[in-house]
């Protein structure tokens, strides 16, 4: 006993570093720091250059705010740890906590020139009570980044859903609501024996009861916090429905 008594400390100790360690850091992409540094001659020339007073203000402020740009690009980074994201940048940093308060909104868009996809955005918010943070793509390797972010997503969430299970709670993503009978949108309920189609196109997550054409449910899967652990359950219930 007092063993166990003595490693306790030892054991907090150890706990506290391995969710102190950095898993990864992300800073921002060159791309904003290359734009605004070739932007900054000819604004510059344009500030000083021009008789025109209202234009050598705008010139100015045009060159303050790439000034701006260029050297936040050097302090933008994204400091990832089991137990928090750090967002730094030119003014300090904010500190998001990653626990069961924590909700992850993912949104990806596809960029197209004439018809032919060139490329993705991703956007990631995360909200923790007042700390919040919003990356995109401006972010390096972004996409690691949301792997990194769904693996911690689905660790919190999994005592989270095996206490729902066991004693058959509801889980609530935002406006929807889960539970081993069917899906809820606000004051509207479905049970999993009604649904017909359950489908995610241009989106948009889309659920159909049997014998509608028109959809019970239509909600942008950007606005489904811990859409990640949202899908996976809603996998899960509608292939055990609870009659």
């Amino acid at each position: 006993m007092k063993i166990l008594l003595c490693l306790a400390p030892l054991q907090q100790q150890w706990l506290y570093k391995v969710a102190s360690r950095l898993i990864a850091e992300f800073p921002q992409t060159w791309i904003l720091r290359i734009l605004s540094a070739l932007g900054l001659i000819p604004l510059g020339m344009m500030a000083v250059s021009s008789s025109d007073t209202f234009l050598n203000i705008i010139g100015l402020l045009l060159f303050a705010g790439l000034i701006w740009i260029w050297l936040s690009g050097f302090k933008t980074k994204v400091a990832l740890y089991p137990n928090k994201l750090v967002y730094h940048h030119l003014l300090g940093s904010v500190t998001v906590p990653l626990n069961a308060g924590t909700q992850f909104y993912y949104r990806e868009v596809q960029v197209s020139l004439q018809g032919i996809k060139t490329g993705q955005h991703t956007f990631i918010t995360l909200v923790n009570r007042d700390a919040s943070v919003k990356l995109n793509s401006n972010i390096k390797d972004i996409d690691v980044l949301k792997l990194e972010l769904t693996e911690i997503e689905l660790k919190i969430a999994e005592p989270l859903v095996q206490q729902a299970l066991a004693q058959k709670q509801t889980l609530s993503f935002g406006d929807l609501r889960l539970s081993g009978t069917g899906l809820a949108y606000k004051n509207r309920m479905v049970a999993f024996h009604e649904i017909d189609e359950v489908d995610v196109h241009n989106g948009f997550l889309v659920v159909r009861k049997t014998g509608n054409l028109l959809a019970f449910l239509k909600i942008a899967v950007s606005e489904i916090p811990n859409m990640t652990t949202f899908f996976i359950m809603l996998d899960h219930y509608r292939s055990r429905p609870l009659r």
